[in-house]
């Protein structure tokens, strides 16, 4: 089977972590994979294919000069005409637009929803331009129960939305080196949903209490120069880093006394995964599906949403409690293994598309790009 999995990035995040996990499994089951990437002008955006290559992927970028960009509609329709694409697998609202607008012929259209909550008022407009474009995909996959209850509620049909867990690799198990001042590492964009801000006041209420500790941003976002800021403010310089993007930041893991996900929005976070996968106790916000795969004092700790003196609470618990954070660990990488692993990902989207290839809903005709600039 022929697959393209197609994503506008705008750096290695979760969703592209998720493309390079399946990727790899698919190819491994027997699968042709080309990664696709609608790229701009900005280096963000060529991080997935640049990362892509290095695992020994074929690759598609897709040069994306404006917002609606004809030729590259164009330049999409040829490549899956020409290379026999079966199966064109979207993620995010950008790729669901260009594949519809490209469809020609019989690939099947396959979306990954990863989230549903646009912050931005920029981005509404599309979300919901988008919702209309997803009623006509061959089959629809959501991260999260709750976003497939929100898909059927939008009267979309249950026989095509799936609901497949984000899985990541099991790595080899390591502990954390002894430290005078241990690691807590912040994963993710710098951006508002994902509450970096929130982490540099939690880091302010441990160092007023003593603890002994050193924060580290991996990332790169729009809230970069707010946060290094803060942290001057707050007498952090010595204490927070920021050393933006990792090109992969899951063999650092092993570094960390714990991860804190401070997020005010999230679906199903792969930082979440891949840290509980590498035995890290990990201190997250009860945002998304969070609080049904984090087991509160058990295989790590769940706090209110914005809460940073929860936050606080517990990272202090972990750092002055290393055999039980070393228990909580154990425990967290155990669940990942029964539910979350990257092979039992794959073989979830390897049915969707043998399904979607077998049984198709009736389509409407693929729209023209001419159709597409008439409607703005």
């Amino acid at each position: 089977m022929k697959v393209l999995q197609l994503i506008s990035s705008a750096g290695l995040y979760g969703a592209e972590r998720v493309i390079l996990n399946l990727s790899a499994g698919l190819v491994a089951s027997g699968c042709q994979v080309t990664i696709g990437t609608l790229e701009t002008e900005s280096q963000g955006s060529r991080q997935l294919s640049a990362a892509a290559r290095a695992h020994g992927f074929s690759v598609k970028p897709i040069p994306c000069r404006s917002k609606i960009d004809f030729a590259a509609v164009r330049q999409l329709r040829k490549f899956v005409e020409e290379n026999g694409i079966e199966v064109v697998h979207t993620h995010g609202y950008k790729a669901d637009l260009y594949a519809y607008a490209a469809r020609r012929g019989r690939a099947t259209l396959v979306a990954t929803i990863h989230s549903r909550e646009p912050f931005h008022r920029a981005v509404r407009l599309y979300t919901k331009l988008d919702g209309w474009v997803l009623r006509r995909f061959d089959r629809l996959v959501t991260v999260t129960p709750q976003l497939r209850d929100r898909l059927l509620a939008e009267g979309l049909s249950g026989e095509r939305v799936n609901y497949i867990p984000n899985g990541v690799p099991i790595p080899e198990m390591r502990a954390a080196g002894v430290q005078d001042a241990p690691v807590i590492g912040v994963i993710g964009r710098l951006s508002y949903e994902k509450g970096p801000d929130l982490a540099v006041q939690v880091f302010d209420l441990l160092n007023q209490r003593g603890v002994k500790f050193q924060g580290v941003f991996f990332g790169d976002g729009p809230m970069m120069g707010e946060l290094r800021t803060d942290a001057e403010r707050f007498g952090l310089e010595n204490m927070v880093h920021f050393p933006g993007r990792e090109v992969d930041v899951t063999e650092r893991l092993a570094e960390f006394a714990a991860v804190l996900i401070p997020s005010r929005s999230e679906q199903m976070p792969m930082t979440l995964l891949e840290a509980m996968a590498a035995g890290r106790p990990v201190v997250a916000a009860g945002v998304g599906s969070i609080a049904t795969i984090v087991d509160n004092a058990v295989n790590g700790f769940v706090v209110k949403a914005g809460n940073v003196n929860e936050m606080a609470n517990a990272l202090q618990r972990v750092l002055q409690n290393p055999e039980e954070a070393a228990k909580i660990g154990e425990e967290a990488r155990a669940a990942v293994v029964e539910r979350y692993s990257a092979d039992a990902m794959v073989s979830g989207y390897v049915q969707v598309y043998k399904g979607s290839s077998t049984a198709r809903p009736q389509r409407l005709q693929s729209i023209r790009t001419e159709e597409v600039q008439s409607n703005g």
